[in-house]
């Protein structure tokens, strides 16, 4: 199965420009994430970047665990790097329906403001509560 996630995401990573490295052994699987090439979404980076160099990957988990349900990590402050460590009892269901959440949550990012807007409201609602 981290054979089969392995080569799903490599080919998600094709179609967005944010994505720089899939790599993984087994089960333990990071996507790295570079600042984009596009005019518009380069301005969006620099912005998410200079505000909170950990704010980024926390607009790619928050949706991956709050609408998906997916279970991942920030590899370490300040860095642009995600782990996905799924169960080792994932099937190949589970394992496209890992897929499928990513495709969207990456779709996502890469409008502007996209999910960045989306954390902050979020992060806020929770404040005042």
């Amino acid at each position: 199965m981290g054979a089969y996630l392995l080569e799903k995401l490599r080919e998600l990573a094709k179609k967005y420009e944010m994505i720089r490295e899939v790599r993984g052994k087994g089960l333990i699987i990071a996507v790295e994430f570079g600042e984009p090439r596009s005019f518009g979404l380069k301005t969006g980076w620099k912005m998410i970047h200079g505000i909170n160099k950990s704010l980024f990957c926390q607009s790619i988990l928050v949706p991956l665990i709050m609408d998906h349900h997916i279970l991942a990590q920030v590899s370490g402050h300040g860095g642009d790097i995600i782990k996905l460590l799924p169960p080792l009892v994932i099937d190949q269901n589970d394992a496209d329906r890992v897929i499928h959440a990513f495709d969207q949550v990456l779709a996502a990012a890469h409008t502007f403001p996209g999910p960045i807007w989306e954390v902050g409201t979020r992060l806020a609602k929770a404040a005042l509560k």
